[in-house]
């Protein structure tokens, strides 16, 4: 097992059902076949939804999160943009106007959302965006969904499970880490967004992971 140390904006080789994709430590996915950049569970509007509950979550993370979104779009410029679904967390707040005026502003990119259970805001939000809006896009093969179904003769690439992997090191040295979880038929992307959590998966013999640490991606194979 070797950690593989990538500058900010290069990706890590991924093949998904016959097609080669490039991982990217910022926790998203790019297939430069067609230059579409896919994120799964960016969660925008969390913190001050949590804010607004109690939860002391600080105020910055609201601007670091959507520069970095935006940041990651315009240094890669992809002709499209899925979100896999969880794009905003609840209800409009302030962070949903932020992101709006952001989105817009990428007038080179176009985006579609794959709805998850998240996602509730009406339609007309979304389309005010630019967003256009379905359940399940498909293309060359792939099947993009929010969360993993029982099909197994199609290849589904999901997010909302949040997956995390326990590395353990020397001694008792343990670090959880996000990562692309990869089983015959799926490949389920690590979550986007900050203050998400993590799911701890429990990978089966043939299955893949690829964990994220930092600038850096590390490969298993079980």
């Amino acid at each position: 097992m070797n950690s593989i140390r990538l500058p900010l904006y290069y990706g890590y080789n991924v093949h998904l059902a016959g097609h080669s994709f490039l991982l990217l430590p910022q926790r998203a996915l790019l297939w430069p076949k067609y230059h579409i950049l896919i994120i799964a569970d960016a969660h925008i509007g969390k913190v001050t939804h949590f804010r607004k509950a109690g939860v002391a979550l600080p105020v910055d993370a609201i601007l670091t999160q959507m520069t970095r979104l935006k940041e990651l779009i315009r240094s890669i410029e992809p002709k499209q943009v899925i979100f896999l679904g969880d794009l905003f967390h609840s209800d409009v707040n302030s962070e949903w106007e932020i992101f709006k005026s952001e989105i817009l502003s990428l007038n080179r990119t176009s985006f579609i959302l794959v709805r998850g259970n998240h996602d509730i805001l009406p339609s007309g939000q979304y389309l005010s965006a630019g967003l256009k809006i379905c359940d399940i896009f498909s293309t060359d093969g792939i099947t993009f969904v929010h969360q993993a179904t029982e099909e197994v003769s199609k290849f589904e690439i999901c997010g909302h499970m949040h997956p995390g992997y326990l590395l353990k090191g020397k001694g008792k040295q343990s670090v959880r880490l996000p990562c692309l979880y990869k089983t015959n038929n799926k490949a389920i992307l690590p979550a986007y967004g900050d203050f998400t959590g993590l799911f701890n998966i429990q990978p089966s013999t043939g299955e893949e992971v690829y964990l994220i640490a930092k600038d850096k991606i590390i490969p298993i194979t079980f």
